[in-house]
């Protein structure tokens, strides 16, 4: 279902108004030092969520995508800074403490899979008792694994998930990539 609005163009124009006027008001001053910690990232991925809602609502749920526009074309970059604060916190991380091959990806099961799979879970089951929806058993097992090839937004499983295969892949790079005594890919700076 998509919505139908009368003037695109003028109801992008106030709702930019409205926007600029709420974060303007919401502003609060910096007293922290000029150093990237966990408050500043989660503001950075405050702005990429906005970038992505932004797209998806003005591509998705209006029949007119001059509405938003051009807030609705920076879903790319929103993606962009998620990828960067995923390799920044990675980081940050491993350089203050000291993880095996097995902790590191013990960690991410927990936090990454299981999550992902009691997600599954739900929305097959919602797929099929609310909507008689079934999918290839090779889809499922291929959506357990992780692997989204596609993010189309009427026939996959869930089309939000193609950005779960895009940080597994660089999950499964990083202890191979990231080396503390070794600066393979990685340059060393003092977080304590």
């Amino acid at each position: 279902m998509r919505i139908n609005i009368a003037d695109p163009v003028f109801q992008t124009v106030l709702f930019t108004i409205f926007f600029v006027l709420s974060v303007m008001a919401t502003l609060k001053k910096d007293t922290k030092p000029y150093e990237m910690d966990h408050a500043h990232t989660d503001e950075l991925k405050g702005v990429a969520i906005l970038m992505v809602v932004f797209s998806h609502i003005g591509y998705f749920l209006f029949t007119d995508t001059r509405f938003l526009f051009p807030l609705s074309i920076a879903a790319g970059v929103g993606v962009n800074i998620f990828l960067f604060l995923s390799g920044f916190g990675l980081t940050s991380s491993e350089l203050k403490t000291k993880k095996t091959w097995k902790e590191f990806y013990g960690k991410r099961l927990k936090t990454i899979f299981i999550p992902m799979w009691v997600a599954l879970i739900v929305i097959l089951a919602l797929d099929y008792f609310l909507l008689g929806k079934t999918y290839d058993s090779l889809i499922i097992i291929k959506s357990f694994l992780g692997y989204f090839p596609v993010a189309d937004i009427y026939t996959s499983i869930n089309s939000a998930l193609w950005y779960f295969t895009f940080i597994l892949f660089y999950y499964l790079l990083f202890p191979i990539v990231f080396r503390r005594s070794q600066l393979l890919l990685c340059y060393y700076w003092d977080i304590w």
